[in-house]
């Protein structure tokens, strides 16, 4: 069994890149272990299309950016939630965990084991946006 471990100097080389490295390995780090370890990486086009979803968004993502035979999980986080969480790193985990556990299309996207490349971005606004978008 080998398993493709991607480190930060791996994902913080992507141009225009909104997340930080270390969001990017939190953003692995839980694929990996909820997926048991099945192999992913972090892929700069996959980031840079996940980021145009955003580009002029206020509240809600463009999901026509992304092509229908890719995967997308998105959240809005809106200033109701904030009250919970206000720091990026702690609102992508809470994302996570909610895809996770409490959305059905949203982890078996995360969880298709052909799925072996992602990118994800995020844009802190007064709305908290929030999109991975999946490769096989």
């Amino acid at each position: 069994l080998r398993i493709k471990v991607c480190s930060i100097e791996q994902t913080e080389k992507c141009k225009g890149s909104r997340a930080s490295p270390e969001i990017k390995q939190q953003i692995l780090k839980f694929h990996r272990t909820a997926r048991e370890d099945k192999p992913i990486e972090w892929d700069c086009k996959l980031e840079q299309i996940a980021r145009s979803t955003t580009k002029d968004a206020t509240t809600r993502i463009n999901a026509e950016k992304v092509n229908k035979k890719r995967g997308l999980n998105f959240f809005e986080y809106d200033e109701e939630d904030r009250k919970q969480f206000t720091k990026a790193g702690d609102i992508v985990k809470f994302v996570l965990d909610y895809w996770w556990s409490s959305e059905r299309y949203a982890r078996c996207i995360m969880d298709d084991k052909n799925i072996m490349k992602l990118g994800c971005s995020y844009k802190d606004d007064k709305v908290f946006l929030f999109d991975c978008v999946y490769k096989k």
